[in-house]
């Protein structure tokens, strides 16, 4: 690849500000996923590891994310 072609490919797909704020809102539902978990982790630990006195939600994964004043 010559520099002419690598510079016009980097003009064609330069990164946005959406771009971005597409990619760390993606990384922020998958944050709250894990930090669901976790919790989940925790209260089974509270209850000495006792699924039958804990809910636990294995089927949603529906997250919501509180970020810069905004609910995700």
């Amino acid at each position: 690849m010559s520099c002419q072609s690598k510079k016009e490919d980097e003009e064609r797909f330069q990164t946005t500000d959406a771009d971005l704020a597409g990619f760390w809102d993606m990384v922020l539902l998958q944050v709250a996923d894990v930090d669901r978990m976790f919790a989940e982790l925790d209260e089974l630990r509270r209850h000495d590891w006792n699924v039958d006195n804990v809910h636990v939600s294995t089927s949603s994964y529906l997250v919501c994310y509180y970020s810069r004043g905004v609910w995700f």
